[in-house]
């Protein structure tokens, strides 16, 4: 079946689709496996492989979802999805941060799918890069991260920048992550100052050139 009969078949004009969905059906078999939550999601070939829970934001393709796979949960609310075992990321770019610090802030065991390439860099970006950032910190100090270039043509539509794979697995977990992605929002608003000047025995070291580990005990020391 080729994208515009899968389109025909669930009814989803292709003036929906906004953003590029994975078609290669080897590669869906290869990440979705288990208790996935789809934070949003497209009715088609992902859905013959992988039962979870599936949210998206727009009334055809939920009413699509709900009359052909009745096995799935289907919520409206793309950003207020539920804890489960693995998050398949396949999201709008302009929403695909977003998802992915709540996935973390939730705990998710996994976290694995497709987005923009300089979104990936931003997960795998070392100390002193200019995309180390919040996510980047967040990420690295909760979760084992892998993320890899794809080709293009295992999409559609043809996506107009290099897209990326990214794995994520947990090996850390916090009390309240909130408050230290809170933090780090906080203190990378000053991202090439001291460490030292702006907390007291701290590390002689830019915010930016800091890495999760030394930020995160900075964080440590200011709760106690």
């Amino acid at each position: 079946m080729d994208y515009t009969e899968l389109l025909a078949k669930y009814r989803v004009p292709p003036t929906l689709v906004r953003k590029p969905v994975v078609v290669d059906e080897d590669l869906i078999k290869e990440f979705a496996k288990g208790d996935v939550v789809f934070p949003y999601a497209f009715p088609g070939l992902i859905f013959r492989f992988v039962g979870g829970v599936a949210l998206d934001d727009h009334p055809a393709k939920l009413n699509a979802l709900r009359s052909e796979y009745t096995h799935i949960t289907v919520l409206s609310d793309p950003l207020n999805f539920p804890r489960g075992r693995t998050l398949y990321l396949e999201t709008p770019p302009e929403r695909t941060r977003d998802v992915l610090i709540r996935a973390m802030l939730l705990g998710f065991p996994e976290i694995v799918g497709t987005l923009r390439e300089s979104i990936g860099v931003h997960l795998v970006a070392e100390p002193g890069w200019r995309e180390y950032d919040p996510l980047s910190v967040l990420a690295q100090f909760l979760y084992k991260v892998e993320a890899y270039r794809l080709p293009n043509d295992v999409f559609y539509p043809t996506p107009k920048g290099p897209m990326a794979e990214v794995r994520m697995v947990l090996h850390r977990r916090l009390e309240n992550p909130s408050m230290f992605y809170a933090f780090l929002k906080k203190v990378f608003q000053h991202r090439r100052r001291l460490l030292s000047a702006m907390f007291p025995g701290a590390p002689n070291v830019r915010v930016q050139d800091a890495d999760p580990d030394t930020l995160f005990e900075v964080f440590e020391s200011t709760t106690k």
